[in-house]
């Protein structure tokens, strides 16, 4: 029997020491996950929000002047966000990351969800 793992199981095992030691000091510092699904859940009720607020005023708008006049105050708040994240004052960890890693990350999870659900809706 040999205990010793491959360079490929080796990685994992390193990969997965990582990834725990780097959740548990978001856990430390920014919050256990029931309060990061809360600031999650707070950030996509205010997207969603802002979205149909956006769209209710678009679709009642006739003129280029009433389209600039529906999204001032979303664009107001949008170039203060910008500004402190260009700043630094606020970062994202989407950003951290690497935009290529995260959109492959959540490409390969909504595909593994929607593949669930389609397994499970032919079985």
């Amino acid at each position: 029997m040999n205990d010793i793992p491959s360079k490929e199981e080796h990685a994992a095992i390193m990969n997965a020491a990582t990834r725990s030691g780097v959740r548990a000091v978001i856990h430390n510092t920014s919050g256990d996950p029931e309060s990061l699904l809360g600031t999650t859940s707070d950030a996509v009720a205010l997207a969603t929000y802002d979205l149909a607020r956006l769209l209710a005023s678009l679709a009642d708008a006739q003129t280029l002047a009433e389209v600039r006049a529906a999204v001032a105050p979303m664009a107001e708040r949008a170039r203060a966000w910008i500004d402190a994240i260009d700043a630094g004052e606020v970062r994202l960890p989407a950003l951290e990351k690497g935009r290529p890693l995260v959109e492959s990350e959540i490409d390969r999870r909504i595909t593994a969800v929607a593949d669930a659900l389609q397994m499970t809706q032919k079985g």
